[in-house]
């Protein structure tokens, strides 16, 4: 997976997140204006397209298309992997607490296939979504709506 160039950003101002007080997105007395203001310079060097808004999508359905690939290739289970990126890099909703796996069943399958392949026919190959994902949609398996997704639900 190419990792977009606001990330790279991102890192280098030191923006690492909620326990550093601020990343996408400022807590406390932080705000997010930074962020605009790199989004704006990546737009004027052409790191990315002008034009284009934003959209927190474009950083998140990426991390659940790998996710699905973890699964495909047997990586790691879907459990595994929701709690390593609740873990390791804070992953939440709002206030809960959830990996992109469990993300993608709440924003349901369908949704998240969609989203994923008008950010491949606009920015490219970065969005191809996984065959799994693509799998799953087709056989009804569309997220916490229909019982049944990367997790079964009652």
């Amino acid at each position: 997976m190419a990792p977009a160039p606001l990330f790279e950003a991102l890192y280098r101002s030191g923006r690492y997140g909620e326990k550093a007080g601020a990343g996408f997105y400022g807590y406390g007395s932080q705000s997010d204006e930074p962020v605009r203001s790199m989004i704006e310079e990546l737009q004027r060097r052409g790191a990315v397209r002008t034009g284009t808004l934003f959209e927190p999508d474009r950083l998140l359905l990426p991390m659940i298309n790998e996710a699905a690939l973890c699964l495909t290739e047997h990586i790691a289970n879907a459990n595994d992997i929701d709690m390593a990126c609740i873990a390791g890099l804070g992953m939440k909703r709002g206030d809960e607490r959830m990996g992109p796996l469990q993300l993608a069943d709440e924003m349901g399958l369908d949704t998240v296939l969609a989203k994923l392949e008008a950010l491949c026919l606009e920015f490219g190959e970065r969005f191809r979504p996984a065959r799994l994902l693509r799998t799953k949609v087709r056989a009804g398996h569309l997220g916490r709506k229909v019982g049944k997704g990367f997790r079964e639900y009652a």
